[in-house]
């Protein structure tokens, strides 16, 4: 990253905090450091550096945190932006902006310069010209704090960015002179525990000198955990010694992609600001920034940023029309399904696949929907190997939410069971008998749709679900004891939908990978094979019984019509169009023999509804607008 010199001093004045800023803060009597602006509602970038920038004020809105901010620009980007945090540039273990030379250093301060093994080449990063100092030497960060801390408190900063902090000695450090005489600080090896402890011991008596200064500084390093975990207690202490970070990684793919998340979310859980930068080749494309911003929106808490930008484009303002996407506030925390990772916001859906060789197809109850660039979704796409999507309203007040996952059912009077997947991914389940509600027990499993229930009989309770292997799974409960976790088979690609036309018979219809309607049903003595009922639907189907022996399965197509297959007790019949356009999934209702009831959500956000009467279809109707 670049290096620059701190200019003069600017007098330091107290700020007035809004109240969009997070309420925690670290204080020292009545010195408290800058709180991070709160990041819990929609997209927060933050800025890498401003060398670039001419006109910082102009661009300061758009920021909540600038890491590196020039010397000479914080008053405009303050009057930009007066909650921003602004941040100084520092190397963690190496001179910067002296202009000193190792013959310098070797003079002035022979017992600083820390050498590799060899016991002759100073342990430089990279090409890297800058002199690397002994960091466990308190007489060294005591100059580092006089030299850059002091004058970034009264110049107006708000926190110190160090650079290239890291629990690997990936450089080689070994040790230092004193006095003409080696002494062995490292090992010199890229693993190395001397060196970890040493890097969290300059955390801590860093942060510590920072918070004490006239106007407290936040300590906000360059830093991941590299091959430690992030359960690692080292990494711990880290994240107890910092108040924010910088992670220059990008976000990574599988297993470490998992680890990231939780280090992402482990940090703010703590206080500890994090943020992320994403670099891609120039232009970046569509498919990077969404796999950026899903993962994100995945980890985002109340205190995290995001920079996106091509390879090494530090310095300028880079920003994106996407990151205005009212995405809204987080709905719950993020959760495994179908082989990829989902959030619900208010105003959305985020999905990421972090697989680096796997595509998976998935589907979702949510619609109508469109990406962060304005291009449909449909409820059943494909995520490539390292990619993302947003999920977000086609139209104002109109909102791409996912159907609620849980169930309910009655075998009897004054009978309620609900089922719903948890946290976990597990099936819940919790009854009331009349007085009293159960407690919540887990039925297990591992769910990737939401449940499908049924009762064919008194105290009789079947469950469907999407299994982690995209097929249809089911539990029941026979009226004393419930059964484990039988698999139906297929390949699904929407929730389960379960239907009863009589005393021991299950019908179970879901959409197939050829996004034709398949069914699969139980006669009282044996589950069939699945059979292929054809059609091409646009969402989950949905089913209802208006008699012994008669079923009738609803679906959207292509046309985003409403279309019907219908069984007499015999045959099937050819598939029906009904009309209509509709911006959601039906669901449909018999209310006595031979009768139904159908609704759904038109493009136009109204309520819509459609009735068979015994003989013949009713027009479409329309139940008022939704929302209002």
């Amino acid at each position: 990253m670049r290096i620059f010199v701190l200019g003069s001093c600017m007098l330091f004045s107290m700020y007035c905090w809004a109240q969009n800023v997070i309420a925690a803060q670290v204080c020292d009597g009545t010195r408290c450091i800058r709180p991070f602006i709160d990041t819990w509602n929609g997209i927060h970038p933050h800025q890498v550096f401003s060398y670039k920038i001419s006109n910082p004020a102009s661009v300061a809105p758009y920021y909540d945190f600038v890491w590196g901010a020039e010397p000479t620009q914080v008053s405009a980007w303050r009057s930009g932006n007066p909650n921003i945090f602004l941040s100084y540039y520092i190397p963690f273990s190496r001179d910067a902006g002296t202009s000193a030379t190792l013959a310098y250093w070797q003079q002035v301060h022979p017992d600083w310069v820390v050498y590799k093994c060899d016991k002759v080449t100073p342990a430089y990063m990279w090409t890297d010209p800058n002199v690397p100092l002994d960091f466990t030497n308190p007489a060294v960060i005591n100059w580092q704090v006089q030299t850059y801390g002091a004058p970034a408190s009264q110049a107006g900063y708000d926190g110190i960015a160090a650079d290239n902090v890291g629990l690997s000695n990936d450089f080689g450090a070994c040790g230092v002179y004193r006095n003409g005489q080696w002494v062995q600080l490292f090992s010199g090896q890229r693993n190395d525990p001397l060196w970890a402890n040493a890097v969290v011991s300059w955390l801590s008596q860093m942060q510590q000198a920072l918070h004490k200064l006239p106007q407290p500084l936040a300590l906000v390093p360059n830093f991941h955990p590299g091959s430690y975990a992030p359960t690692d207690p080292l990494v711990g202490q880290v994240l107890s010694h910092v108040d924010g970070i910088l992670d220059e990684r990008g976000y990574q793919t599988d297993t470490a992609w998992l680890q990231q998340m939780q280090f992402i979310v482990q940090a703010q859980q703590q206080n500890v600001a994090f943020y992320t930068i994403n670099q891609f080749p120039s232009p970046v494309s569509n498919t990077n920034l969404e796999w950026a911003l899903a993962s994100y929106l995945l980890s985002k808490e109340h205190l995290s940023g995001l920079w996106v930008s091509g390879d090494q484009a530090y310095g300028a303002a880079t920003r994106y029309p996407a990151y205005s996407a009212q995405i809204g506030t987080p709905m719950g925390e993020m959760h495994a399904a179908q082989n990829v990772y989902w959030r619900s916001y208010s105003g959305g859906l985020v999905v990421a696949n972090p697989s680096s060789t796997s595509a998976y197809t998935v589907w979702t109850s949510a619609g109508p929907c469109q990406d962060a660039f304005g291009n449909p979704v449909p409820q059943t796409f494909t995520l490539p190997p390292q990619s993302g999507k947003l999920l977000l309203p086609t139209q104002a007040n109109q909102p791409c939410l996912a159907s609620p996952s849980f169930a309910l059912v009655s075998w009897g009077t004054n009978r309620i069971d609900a089922f719903m997947r948890g946290q976990d991914s597990g099936l819940w389940h919790i009854g009331w008998n009349g007085s009293t509600w159960s407690g919540w027990e887990s039925r297990g499993g591992v769910l990737t749709s939401p449940p499908a229930v049924v009762s064919w009989g008194p105290n009789r309770i079947d469950a469907f679900v999407a299994g982690a292997d995209n097929g249809l799974w089911h539990q029941w409960w026979n009226g004393s004891t419930w059964s484990g976790w039988e698999s139906r088979g297929g390949i699904l690609t929407s929730p389960p939908a379960v239907v009863s036309w009589g005393p021991n018979r299950i019908d179970v219809f879901v959409r197939g990978t050829d996004n034709g309607l398949w069914h699969q049903w139980w006669n009282g003595n044996a589950w069939s094979n699945w059979e292929s009922l054809g059609g091409i639907l646009t969402s989950a189907p949905v089913a209802v019984s208006g008699g012994t022996g008669r079923l009738d399965v609803f679906a959207a197509g292509t046309d985003n019509g409403l279309w019907q297959k219908a069984w007499n007790g015999n045959a099937w019949s050819s598939w029906e169009s009904l009309g209509g356009v509709l911006s959601s999934p039906p669901a449909a209702v018999s209310r006595g023999p031979n009768r139904l009831d159908v609704f759904a959500r038109g493009q136009d956000n109204a309520f819509l509804h459609k009735y068979w009467n015994g003989s013949n279809w009713g027009g479409w109707e329309s139940l008022g607008t939704l929302g209002n």
